[in-house]
């Protein structure tokens, strides 16, 4: 290496030190582009992870109003009106028409 041996010159310090530069340089390029990359992944994740808690939120939303209706007790007779529906074809609703 011409930095410990032989003569020493300006060009043989200062080139190896020009080298350093440049390669910092590209290495400080590349992981500008790695951020970057990082962060167009990290927004294509954070915006599924958006859409899905609001996909959760619909579902826990719809879930919450059938379990409602199921519940509800419209005739009043102390059942929950979905429990007396028919079991089988043979079994039938009398629907009152007004």
């Amino acid at each position: 290496m011409a930095l410990f041996g032989g003569p020493k010159n300006y060009a043989s310090i200062v080139a190896p030190l020009k080298q350093m530069v440049a390669d910092l340089n590209e290495y400080v390029d590349q992981k500008k582009q790695q951020i970057v990359n990082l962060l167009q992944q990290k927004s294509r994740i954070e915006e599924t992870i958006w859409e899905s808690e609001s996909e959760i939120n619909k579902s826990n939303f719809t879930t919450a109003k059938i379990n409602d209706l199921l519940a509800a007790d419209l005739d009043e007779d102390g059942m929950a009106d979905v429990e007396e529906l028919p079991t089988d074809s043979t079994d039938t609703i009398d629907i009152e028409q007004k």
